[in-house]
């Protein structure tokens, strides 16, 4: 499997945070493409989370800085779960 980078799309009022990794073993050698949106309210609440957590750069930056630059380093969902930030997810196998 390759991790793909982390894709942030930040509108200030709406939020999405996309990565695909790359020849996913799970799904036969597929790609993995996941997104996760978050509304404007939602998006403030992350925005909020991170800086109090001692963030203090673009939202975009932040969410590299605390979740990897693959969405490696902390779970979205988890963070998101524990911090009551609601967000809707996408995802999709992308097969040849």
């Amino acid at each position: 499997m390759s991790l793909g980078k982390a894709i942030v799309k930040d509108s200030e009022t709406t939020l999405s945070i996309s990565c695909v990794d790359y020849n996913v073993e799970v799904f036969g050698g597929a790609d993995y493409e996941f997104t996760y949106i978050f509304d404007h309210t939602n998006r403030k609440k992350l925005m909020d989370v991170l800086q109090a957590n001692g963030l203090s750069e673009s939202l975009s930056e932040m969410i590299i800085e605390k979740f990897g630059e693959h969405l490696e380093l902390c779970g979205v969902s988890a963070f998101c779960d524990q911090h009551q930030i609601k967000y809707e997810t996408h995802s999709r196998i992308i097969s040849d």
